[in-house]
């Protein structure tokens, strides 16, 4: 594919608006902050709503920008919260969803993606069926929207040629939460928690913005973005977040695999380093938390709790092993399960018994491969994006707002952006300015967009 030398979308006239779009989105997610802060969630939903729906009229990508800049707005919504755990975040990707239907390009690896999506729903419709509850149909949908959604949502972006923009908002919206961070576990030296988010969902945020700001197209000059890279695992330790560590530990050895070449090797090498001193870490500090803790303070600890929880998903399983009890059961007041076991594998078996495995184990397996044949400047994050996430649920909640659609927008990023001849890699200058242009540019010349 070949590229135009000045991409018409950096045209000065363009780059205004960009800029004003930009500052707007900042000063949206501003009062919305502060008025969430002072009249609760409803009192920064409205404006917030109001504002993103007055700049789509003009600029259509803003509804999906400020649906990833929301992954790190976790308030749940008044009176949704208690039965089916909608944030502000679901709500803002499920307006942005309806709003790109009509805008966007449905190439041929966004078909294929989506359809991933559509047989991943179907497994799960059988367990919802079974189980017949309001809970487990309101997840349902809530899975479409964050998987889905927040797919169209990155796909758009990336087509429109909004990518850089929407990836430089969050990784200065994710520098600002590390510094907040380090300064909070400085002055306290307990885990930091940021606004709204709590430590597991700030280091999860952390840890995704963290790769594909080291393996992504250059959203910064090298050398700021080994630094910048540096205050986000800053920001990560100082969450204390045990799965985020290990899920940054995992993304950085596949991005490092996928993007290894000769003569770059050494600049993995003080990454691999870090990860396994996170590793390390880690476990001295599971060990030392266990062997400072009462036989009495075990069972009421999050060790203690998740290993309840996930013992009573397993016998939940057992009972029902082919369909489960059905999606959400843990809101259910009639099962014994009152909790996440904090690992989506033994969830998946608890509410959609074997169906419900395979449904997200071919997700899990079928994004992948789907990014990884069509070669973007955002493959090898996107994938790194995709095991970190993966890897980290196992240590937490998966299903949630924000933190889980946040993961699938950049996989729809990584599918909208234009087919290259080699992904981006660590190192290199390529950016996506210069690479990432509307899919729809060489549709009609036939190709592998």
């Amino acid at each position: 594919m070949a590229y135009a030398a000045r991409p018409a979308w950096r045209s000065p006239q363009v780059d205004l608006a960009t800029f004003a779009g930009g500052a707007a989105l900042a000063l949206l997610g501003v009062i919305s902050g502060l008025l969430i802060g002072r009249f609760g969630a409803p009192g920064g939903l409205f404006p917030g709503a109001v504002l993103a729906l007055a700049l789509t009229r003009y600029w259509v990508e803003a509804a999906p920008i400020a649906a990833l800049l929301s992954a790190f707005v976790t308030t749940r919504v008044p009176g949704l919260a208690q039965a089916s755990g909608i944030s502000i975040s679901d709500v803002l990707v499920s307006l942005a969803t309806g709003l790109v239907l009509t805008q966007i390009s449905f190439t041929r690896p966004l078909r294929r993606l989506l359809t991933v999506v559509a047989i991943y729903q179907l497994a799960l419709l059988a367990p919802v069926v079974m189980s017949g509850t309001r809970t487990s149909y309101v997840e349902w949908l809530h899975r479409a929207e964050l998987v889905g959604g927040a797919m169209l949502c990155g796909a758009l972006i990336a087509q429109r040629g909004r990518a850089l923009l929407a990836l430089r908002l969050v990784a200065a919206l994710a520098g600002f939460y590390a510094v907040v961070a380090i300064a909070a576990y400085a002055r306290t030296r307990e885990a930091a928690y940021v606004l709204t988010l709590q430590k597991n969902g700030l280091g999860t945020l952390l840890m995704m913005v963290l790769l594909v700001v080291l393996y992504g197209p250059a959203l910064l000059p090298p050398r700021w973005r080994w630094a910048f890279g540096g205050l986000l695992i800053g920001g990560i330790f100082a969450s204390q977040s045990r799965g985020a560590m290990v899920g940054a530990v995992a993304g950085v050895l596949v991005a490092s695999l996928m993007g290894r070449r000769r003569g770059r090797l050494l600049r993995v090498v003080p990454v691999l380093l870090l990860a396994a001193g996170s590793l390390v870490y880690v476990y001295v500090d599971v060990q030392n938390r266990q062997a400072n803790e009462t036989e009495a303070e075990v069972e009421f600890s999050s060790t203690g709790t998740r290993a309840a929880y996930r013992d009573q998903s397993i016998a939940i399983w057992k009972g029902s092993p082919l369909t489960g009890a059905g999606l959400k059961i843990f809101n259910d007041p009639a099962q014994s399960l009152k909790g996440d076991p904090h690992n989506y594998v033994v969830l998946a078996l608890a509410e959609g018994g074997l169906f419900g495995l395979f449904g997200v184990f071919w997700l899990q397996l079928g994004a992948l491969e789907t990014v990884r044949r069509h070669r973007s400047a955002l493959t090898i994050a996107a994938v790194a994006v995709v095991i970190a996430r993966a890897t980290h649920g196992l240590f937490d909640v998966y299903w949630l707002g924000g933190t889980g659609s946040f993961c699938w927008i950049v996989v729809g990023m990584a599918v909208g952006s234009p087919w290259v001849p080699q992904p981006a890699t660590l190192g290199t200058r390529q950016s996506l300015s210069r690479s990432v242009q509307p899919a729809t540019a060489g549709l009609e010349k036939g190709t592998r967009c």
